[in-house]
């Protein structure tokens, strides 16, 4: 398992825990986060986006469909959200930073949700 994996793996129990510090603490200093609500850069407003909109919904979530080369990974997500029918499915890429240990750049694929 590479260090791509590695820091997925870490993502995906960090949302499942609400863990926002530990969340925020993945990413990179300058890192940037990209999705349909728009683009995030640095840890600040990686923060906010998380705190106003994935952890709000405190989803669980599982992973699946791995793709690993080199320092970027695509995985599938799927997520169950208390009070919705639906299962929301999403792709994210994550591109691991120069020190191999921080996310620098996410990128999420998803469509609201809408009971």
């Amino acid at each position: 398992m590479g260090r791509a994996r590695q820091l997925a793996d870490r993502y995906v129990d960090r949302v499942n825990a609400g863990d926002l510090d530990g969340i925020v603490a993945l990413f990179a200093a300058d890192a940037e986060l990209l999705n349909p609500l728009g683009h995030f850069a640095g840890c600040e407003q990686v923060r906010g986006f998380y705190e106003k909109t994935i952890l709000a919904v405190t989803p669980r979530v599982t992973a699946a469909g791995w793709i690993e080369q080199d320092n970027r990974i695509a995985f599938e997500l799927q997520a169950r959200v208390d009070g919705y029918d639906a299962v929301q499915y999403a792709m994210d890429h994550l591109t691991v930073a120069a020190d191999g240990d921080h996310i620098a750049r996410m990128a999420l694929y998803y469509r609201q949700i809408s009971q």
